[in-house]
């Protein structure tokens, strides 16, 4: 059931059909557009207005086209052909001279206080003093003893001051328990310690039998013996202090079940030491151990720097400045609020052993959630987030089993990230942030308390420490409930951060190359791939169709025994797709390599190899004549030559 914040965003329940309501959540409409932008969503400074889950293939102007055309517009929530006319999202530029009057003040001021701030010390952890204290009570009740330990630990450091105290109690049974009595010597016992009075009862009762007796889980031959059973004096005989064995025959019948076993479990408290000690408990007086760590910041606070970058602008570095005008760009330019964002950052990362993380072994189990992979075309590294991962149990229970494993979570993500800052290259005019690419597939709604806290732990986590590391976010496959989810991510956001979202499907291919993008997302990269891994040659061709079109590619084979690979990918659905070689020479014959079929949607590229019996053109077609959308058809290549005769 949506919530009342989703069912305002989309005004209507999701449909039924999957294809309803991918369109559902790719064409919005101007009510949907309108409402994200009261919401309030990310809207580019200073283009236009917010930007909307993506209904076109490329823009507004491109819909009216198609519609001039008498085309439908194009399937939504798939990548679309690259669109020239959006616009830029080229990182500002660094250099000094490109600064306005005021942005330069504000540079040199920060550049100043961090100056005068490294030299006082002012980014050295203050000691760290821990002192631990450590109790122990012994108590002994009969043969059980009773240890109760209490750790107390006190940490401070500067103004700041932890107090964790941890409680354990353990019960430690007699190392030797009472010997087994054989049954074949149990009359004898019982004759020697029974009163005079049992004995006399005992005498007229019938004598138990030897299979009685044997019998290893016989009930006790007392209880057995109807007259002992009448007798009181047989029962009263075990409160008796001069009968303890006839107590043990009567109430526990095996030897380890004693009668007295419980009251270990319920066994009182151990008498504080002023107090006299309770009956069957002696008490030993307690055992405090206390120790004092003191660990302090002994790095020299010249050599400070973050992500390998000085942060003492006396060293010249120009590297540094860059450092500073993130920092200033994300507190709008004003100093105070920048230095107090990068003291606090650099403090973080000490006591969070950043600078260390990616020498620890986290494991791998996180990397369905989250992965790098590839450039965008302005040669930003990208991230990729899936937070439809978090649907699957398995991995639910991985990340919010409890808070050890939440812990190792996050800090496997800020791992990741600190992976991706190592390819960021910090000179003026470098690439100094990256891209993020979000999908929302199957994303949890926020019911869920372990994802609704690890969001939030994450995300003021990177907006505090991270500043101005990404350049745009892309969002893939909003659903419907999107605005709820945003609700709560927005105020984690400035209002900078808020104008790089951008929304739709089709978007990831305006900003990243076909060859560059997974093939999971509809792209033509493969891990580890053998074939077009590496080969610069293998250049990404596009194919646009317009509705009722039908189009050709043609790969010339100028040799016999030549292979050629290719790999076909499609934007869009329902085209018909095959491949044929023709031979130069005339009269030969053509050849069918892929017979055509049609093709509902490709989850990844198809990929096909044909070794040329002779010189000619494998011709690949792709056919939208039954359609009224317009489609996009990429494809690359390489041809091998025959092996080299030995």
């Amino acid at each position: 059931m949506a919530t009342p914040a989703a069912a305002d965003a989309t005004a209507t329940p999701p449909p039924p059909l999957p294809d309803e309501a991918q369109q559902k959540i790719e064409e919005p409409g101007k009510e949907e557009a309108a409402k994200i932008e009261e919401s309030p969503a990310p809207s580019p400074a200073p283009a236009p207005a917010a930007p909307a889950p993506a209904s076109e293939s490329g823009n507004g102007e491109a819909a009216a086209e198609a519609a001039k055309e008498g085309e439908a517009p194009e399937e939504a929530a798939v990548p679309g052909p690259v669109d020239d006319s959006l616009p830029s999202f080229k990182e500002e530029s660094y250099f000094e001279k490109d600064l306005k009057e005021s942005e330069k003040k504000a540079l040199h001021e920060l550049s100043d206080k961090v100056e005068a701030a490294i030299k006082a010390k002012e980014f050295v952890l203050p000691p760290k003093v821990e002192v631990v204290k450590e109790t122990t009570e012994i108590a002994k009740v009969d043969e059980a003893v009773i240890v109760a330990t209490t750790i107390e630990k006190d940490v401070k450091e500067g103004d700041l001051e932890v107090k964790i105290q941890e409680a354990a109690v353990a019960v430690i049974a007699p190392e030797e328990a009472a010997p087994e009595l054989p049954l074949s010597e149990a009359p004898k016992e019982e004759e020697a310690t029974t009163t005079p009075a049992a004995s006399s009862e005992a005498a007229a009762a019938p004598e138990p039998t030897s299979e009685e007796v044997k019998a290893p889980e016989a009930i006790p031959k007392v209880e057995e013996t109807p007259k002992l059973e009448e007798t009181p004096k047989v029962e009263e005989a075990p409160k008796a202090e001069e009968t303890p064995v006839v107590k043990e025959e009567v109430e526990g019948g095996a030897p380890e079940a004693k009668a007295e076993e419980p009251k270990i479990e319920e066994a009182p408290p151990a008498a504080p030491i002023d107090e006299a000690p309770k009956d069957g408990v002696i008490v030993a007086p307690p055992l405090v151990t206390e120790t004092t760590q003191v660990e302090e910041d002994t790095a020299p606070p010249e050599d400070l720097e973050l992500w390998g970058v000085p942060l003492l602008p006396s060293k010249g570095d120009p590297r540094t400045q860059v450092i500073f005008l993130k920092f200033l760009r994300a507190r709008d330019f004003k100093v105070k609020d920048a230095f107090a964002m990068l003291k606090n950052c650099v403090l973080w990362r000490k006591r969070y052993g950043a600078d260390k993380i990616l020498e620890e072994d986290l494991g791998t189990e996180f990397e369905a959630s989250a992965f790098n992979h590839g450039v965008d075309k302005e040669g930003h590294p990208v991230q990729y987030n899936d937070f439809g991962a978090f649907q699957d149990k398995d991995f639910y229970q991985k990340v919010f089993g409890d808070a050890a494993k939440t812990e190792k979570a996050l800090r496997w993500r800020v791992q990741l990230l600190e992976k991706q800052i190592q390819s960021l290259n910090f000179n003026p005019g470098g690439v100094t942030s990256m891209l993020q690419v979000v999908d929302m597939k199957n994303a949890p709604l926020l019911g869920k308390k372990g994802v609704r806290l690890f969001m939030s732990q994450a995300l003021k986590l990177l907006t505090d420490n991270y500043p101005e590391l990404v350049v745009k976010i892309v969002l893939l496959n909003t659903p419907w409930y999107f605005s709820t989810i945003y609700a709560f991510i927005s105020p984690f956001f400035t209002q900078r951060t808020k104008s790089k979202f951008t929304f739709g499907g089709s978007s990831l291919f305006k900003f990243i190359s076909p060859d560059n993008i997974p093939v999971q997302y509809g792209g033509l990269s493969r891990a580890n791939d053998t074939e077009f891994g590496g080969d610069a040659s293998a250049s990404v061709t596009e194919l646009v169709l317009k509705a009722g079109e039908k189009k050709t590619a043609s790969i010339e084979v100028s040799g016999a025994g030549d292979t050629v690979v290719w790999e076909f990918a499609l934007v869009g659905s329902d085209v018909t797709y095959g491949a044929e070689f023709v031979p130069s020479k005339e009269g030969g014959y053509t050849t069918i390599v892929v017979k055509p079929k049609k093709i509902t949607s490709l989850e990844e590229p198809i990929r096909n190899t044909f070794k040329s019996p002779e010189p000619g053109n494998l011709v690949l077609s792709v056919d939208n004549t039954l359609s009224r959308k317009k489609k996009t058809a990429l494809y690359r290549y390489i041809i091998k030559p025959p092996p080299a005769a030995v």
